[in-house]
């Protein structure tokens, strides 16, 4: 049985980020730049008006307007002395004018021919955005390895990239397994339970933005299993759920073997989800998850989303955080205890009635859990201790 960390420093390293494909820059949140990106121009690309108002040179209390320019418009003659010209915010500045009056300090909107009267006097470049002045041609713009979020996109486009180089996202294969696991929707018969555990996976996947395939559920039966785990292993990833504990027809680890796959580990020193499978076949990840749900969601945030994240040039690291316990925590020593539970004011409390791994009803009571070291038997309330948020 291998240590928590030990076992995710194992998936990490093998990990890595996959080849690159270009993206619409419409489709691109959450991907990760692969490639440098630099200003193919200056920007903004010509003096423009930051304000509604009039463009002017050599201020004065009344001007005469002498026309106007609104946005994507030009105005071909020199602004003079004693002149203005009604502007439109990212209108271009024209020739000889150097600031802008917001209409607000002026007596309003004039035609061209009339006399504008100022109540305040700009002072030069006020409300004017100079050309280049956030960026110059040539310059670095966004770096390798840039998480694109909103701001990132729509600075992509304004420098008119309709496309970038990100690195590709894994194709994640997700099978399950069990005589007894029914599809939801249809009959159950007795003695079988509903799949909770596909939708589950493929769910968290899709609210990621990892693309999947749902392979369905095959019976334990190894000539079935080997069919379906070879079509799983054509993509990045291979999740397979149930069939890795030590039962009769607990298939996988031997199924896995003679498919090809390398085992890394199996069995990790953590509660729930101790049975986790990792191994790899050339390059895809294959991961063989404890059947019970709350095992299954846990070996997903720790492992699967993490090795996901770093396929895709993500940052892979759990993201904890301490706070003190509003409820007290009595469990087993020897292995580190993921305690399903929620924020309370300050503290975190565990979630009350919580029955283990096939508890999924109290799991969706919770938002992150505690980590509860197994070098302790119990830990108070009030104590400090480390919390994993979903």
């Amino acid at each position: 049985m291998i240590e928590f960390e030990q076992a995710r420093r194992e998936v990490l390293k093998r990990a890595r980020p996959l080849g690159t494909q270009r993206v619409p820059v419409a489709r691109c949140l959450g991907r990760v730049l692969a490639r440098i990106v630099r200003s193919p121009l200056d920007l903004p690309p010509f003096d423009r008006s930051a304000m509604d108002g009039y463009a002017l040179g050599v201020p004065a209390k009344t001007l005469l307007c002498v026309g106007g320019i609104g946005a994507g418009e030009r105005f071909f003659r020199t602004v003079r002395r004693g002149e203005c010209v009604r502007i439109m915010t990212g209108a271009p500045l024209p020739r000889g004018a150097d600031r802008v009056v917001k209409v607000e300090d002026t007596d309003g909107w004039k035609p061209a021919g009339a006399r504008v009267v100022l109540r305040a006097l700009p002072s030069k470049e006020q409300n004017v955005r100079r050309r280049a002045e956030e960026l110059r041609r040539g310059a670095p713009v966004l770096e390798r390895g840039r998480l694109i979020r909103g701001p990132e996109a729509a600075l992509l486009a304004s420098l008119g990239f309709a496309q970038a180089e990100f690195y590709r996202l894994p194709r994640v294969s997700v099978l399950c397994t069990g005589d007894e696991v029914v599809e939801p929707g249809r009959r159950l018969r007795p003695g079988a339970v509903y799949n909770g555990n596909g939708p589950m996976l493929c769910a968290l996947l899709s609210a990621a933005g990892f693309p999947s395939r749902y392979l369905g559920v095959v019976r334990d039966e190894p000539k079935a299993l080997k069919r379906k785990v070879a079509e799983g292993l054509r993509g990045d990833v291979l999740l397979v759920n149930g069939g890795v504990s030590a039962g009769k027809f607990d298939l996988v680890p031997s199924t896995l073997a003679a498919a090809g796959v390398r085992k890394v580990f199996h069995k990790v020193r953590v509660k729930p989800g101790k049975p986790l499978f990792f191994g790899m076949r050339g390059k895809t990840l294959v991961f063989g998850m404890p059947g019970n749900p709350v095992s299954t969601f846990t070996s997903f945030t720790l492992f699967v989303m993490p090795a996901l994240r770093g396929l895709s040039g993500l940052p892979s690291g759990l993201k904890t955080l301490q706070a003190p316990l509003a409820g007290a925590i009595r469990h087993e020593t020897g292995r580190l205890d993921f305690v399903p539970a929620r924020m309370e004011g300050e503290g975190v409390r565990p979630v009350q009635g919580y029955r283990g791994s096939a508890d999924i009803a109290s799991l969706s009571k919770a938002d992150r859990f505690v980590m509860a070291s197994g070098e302790r038997a119990s830990f108070g309330r009030g104590t400090l201790v480390d919390v994993l948020p979903w």
